[in-house]
């Protein structure tokens, strides 16, 4: 990359200005030329939250053949304002960005979210974390961030498919209670790898 001089003087200038944004420009251009960075934004309604644990939400829509969605960062705001949730049977709850409309592949760390659900009324945010964890208490990595190379799935189910968010506590069953003004909102920062090439784009 040709960075652009940016002038050494002791006041932030138009002309500091233009040539910081050039060089950020073309750090973050895709191999397409756009940005590397993409973003969606999904709100889920009381109906959709409370059946988390049986219906995945589509976050993310699929980009295309050869193409993997590959988050960057996902920040979560429930809003729980007008009515708390009832957990069924006593189960914890906790979230997944998984990859697909069927199957388990994570894309994130685990968000738990029994105590925001079910605790006192209010605003709250969240934040998944990238790379999943694939080990996170047992074993020679107790207490340790691991991941797997594959981790249980092929690159062909990951590629061309969307990115959902569920429920997928164990024997979690869907939430009672609530309020129809609660919402959910994900907004996720991603980038699209091409298999292909290895170019992100």
């Amino acid at each position: 990359m040709a960075e652009q001089a940016i002038p050494s003087v002791g006041v932030f200038t138009e002309q500091n200005r233009a040539a910081i944004a050039a060089n950020f420009t073309e750090l973050y251009a895709g191999s397409g030329g756009g940005s590397l960075t993409h973003q969606a934004t999904v709100v889920l309604t009381d109906a959709q939250i409370k059946t988390l644990p049986t219906d995945r939400v589509l976050v993310v829509e699929a980009a295309g053949a050869d193409r993997v969605i590959v988050p960057l960062s996902a920040w979560v705001v429930l809003d729980t304002l007008a009515g708390a949730y009832v957990l069924v049977g006593g189960v914890e709850s906790s979230l997944n960005l998984v990859w697909g409309p069927t199957n388990s592949k994570y894309a994130s760390a685990i968000l738990t979210t029994n105590a925001a659900l079910t605790g006192t009324p209010a605003i709250v945010p969240g934040q998944f974390v990238f790379p999943f964890v694939s080990n996170p208490g047992a074993g020679s990595f107790a207490g340790e961030v691991v991941t797997e190379l594959g981790a249980g799935m092929l690159l062909a189910e990951i590629t061309d498919v969307g990115l959902y968010v569920k429920d997928d506590y164990l024997g979690a069953s869907n939430y009672t209670e609530g309020d129809p003004a609660n919402t959910l909102r994900i907004s996720v920062a991603y980038a699209l790898l091409n298999v292909s090439t290895g170019l992100f784009e």
